[in-house]
């Protein structure tokens, strides 16, 4: 590989990676922003004197309430729904429209979401809810145009897009970077604005280096090379549909048949979206992703009757926890290279076709069970447990999104990446909307206390183990099938031995 594709690679993957950390998804670190939201004063006139609870170190720090609480989950309800509600129409635009169109609204949404957060104050605090929803959408669509960066690195893929996935999970550190500021006297208005003028970078990805529309899959051994490609997709296509492929490695004879055979399972969106596969994948994202939600939305009021109002211990473990959720670049792509691990292996012929979905198996296994110690962490009600819950919160978040995205081109054709994906997260986060009123039930019934409602999750995360389980019977009997109709068509050309016959591509 020469040192301009070299460079034509890592580029835009290095620029991806730090759009995603600035902007991908900051509202993950929301339990951080709502600490500064509190001490600002937001929402604070709900409280009266009877709901109000005091804390116990500074008299300046105005007091929360249950009102308070309950109007701010809100938001970051509001917020999650729109980062993966939105998927859906994101996925559409970028399969139907491009990169380029794609880009462009994301950043108009990111810089306008910002701003408004920006002129938000404790008078205008309305201003939270527009301004979450644009961050959330604009930051999703970053992640859309960027996984395709993956379909650059070959047998790597999946562990690219999980990175990116991970650098998304890490993004929530700037939640932390806005309140390590407000606490040295920098107010959230100017680091929102900050942040809305550097988003000008979101330029260089857009016409210098992604294409005006996809990177194709799998990937032509002469993309790039050519000026006058552009690294446009369309114009690949074209090539390979006049000259043929000329991949003539197991690896590449892999992605191929892989590909094809996708294509031949599932020949419409209509037919991915109605197999069994499909809906199991969105019940075991929908759940594992409202266990993640409640965690995520409910761990202030948690801290602060852990804590007995204890400002000070709330500050600590909330910043604690933003600075374990900087691991997530880290650990997301460990899923990847779990998807990955056997495809460079070192074989006389190449993989067969269902070989990559028979090896997200043990991915996917190995994330339902860390949901469920994680799980059975936050059933626990002591203050000290909560450094293993925050390491357990950075591992099964970064596998689960990062899965959820690198997994669907592995069961589906790629061609409707954007469509599925943006669909299984839109409706999954329709799921996810439960996490407001199951917060409103333990505040309501229980008095705070979310042990029943994490009971139901912990059971309710055991269940999804049925999706791994299923997948290792899908691979082996299409595979079994598949086999069955090569032996056939074996002996109705009259030949004896099987490997006689090769693989050929549709």
């Amino acid at each position: 590989m020469g040192q301009k594709q070299r460079f034509q690679r890592y580029a835009p993957f290095g620029l991806g990676i730090g759009e995603l950390l600035f902007y991908g998804g900051p509202i993950y670190g929301w339990a951080t922003l709502v600490y500064v939201l509190k001490a600002d004063g937001y929402y604070s006139n709900l409280c009266t004197n009877e709901t109000a609870i005091e804390t116990t170190n500074d008299e300046d720090t105005p007091a929360t309430c249950a009102e308070q609480d309950a109007i701010l989950n809100l938001v970051f309800t509001v917020g999650i729904f729109s980062l993966c509600g939105s998927e859906i129409f994101t996925g559409l635009l970028f399969d139907y429209f491009g990169t380029r169109f794609l880009r462009l609204l994301l950043h108009l949404l990111v810089a306008s979401g910002l701003i408004m957060m920006a002129f938000s104050s404790p008078s205008i605090p309305v201003l939270l809810f527009p301004g979450m929803v644009c961050i959330s959408i604009g930051g999703i669509a970053i992640l859309f145009t960027n996984m395709q960066i993956g379909n650059l690195f070959g047998n790597h893929r999946a562990t690219v897009m999980t990175l990116l996935n991970g650098c998304l999970d890490s993004s929530s550190f700037v939640m932390l970077l806005i309140k390590l500021g407000y606490e040295s006297g920098i107010s959230i208005q100017i680091a929102f604005a900050t942040l809305a003028g550097a988003t000008f970078c979101f330029f260089i990805n857009t016409f210098v280096f992604l294409p005006k529309h996809h990177i194709p899959w799998p990937l032509p051994p002469d993309y790039g090379k050519k000026k006058k490609d552009n690294f446009d997709a369309e114009k690949v296509e074209d090539q390979v549909k006049e000259n043929g492929p000329s991949e003539t490695t197991n690896d590449e004879i892999s992605r191929q048949l892989a590909e094809s055979q996708r294509n031949n399972d599932f020949p419409t969106v209509k037919s991915c979206i109605c197999s069994p596969l499909f809906a199991l994948f969105l019940i075991w994202l929908s759940v594992l992703q409202l266990r993640l939600l409640y965690f995520m939305g409910t761990l202030n009021p948690f801290l602060v009757q852990l804590t007995d109002g204890d400002d000070k211990l709330v500050s600590q473990y909330t910043t604690i926890f933003s600075f374990f959720q900087l691991c997530g670049i880290f650990v997301a792509p460990f899923s990847g290279l779990i998807l990955d691990r056997n495809k460079s292996r070192q074989s006389g012929s190449p993989r067969g076709p269902y070989e990559d979905i028979r090896d997200s198996g043990l991915a996917f296994t190995v994330t339902t069970l860390s949901y469920v110690v994680f799980s059975i962490s936050n059933v626990i009600p002591v203050i000290e447990v909560l450094y293993v819950t925050y390491l357990l919160h950075v591992i099964t978040r970064g596998f689960m999104y990062a899965l959820a995205a690198a997994a669907m081109p592995i069961f589906f054709p790629s061609q409707y990446f954007g469509t599925l994906f943006g669909l299984l997260m839109g409706l999954s986060s329709i799921i996810g909307l439960l996490q407001f009123p199951l917060f409103i039930v333990s505040q309501t019934f229980f008095d705070n206390d979310p042990l029943v409602v994490n009971l139901i999750l912990l059971v309710a995360c055991m269940l999804t183990i049925v999706l791994p389980i299923y997948i290792h019977f899908y691979a082996k009997r299409a595979n079994q099938q598949l086999n069955e109709m090569k032996k056939q068509r074996n002996e109705m050309a009259g030949i004896d031995n099987p490997g006689m016959v090769e693989d050929i591509i549709i």
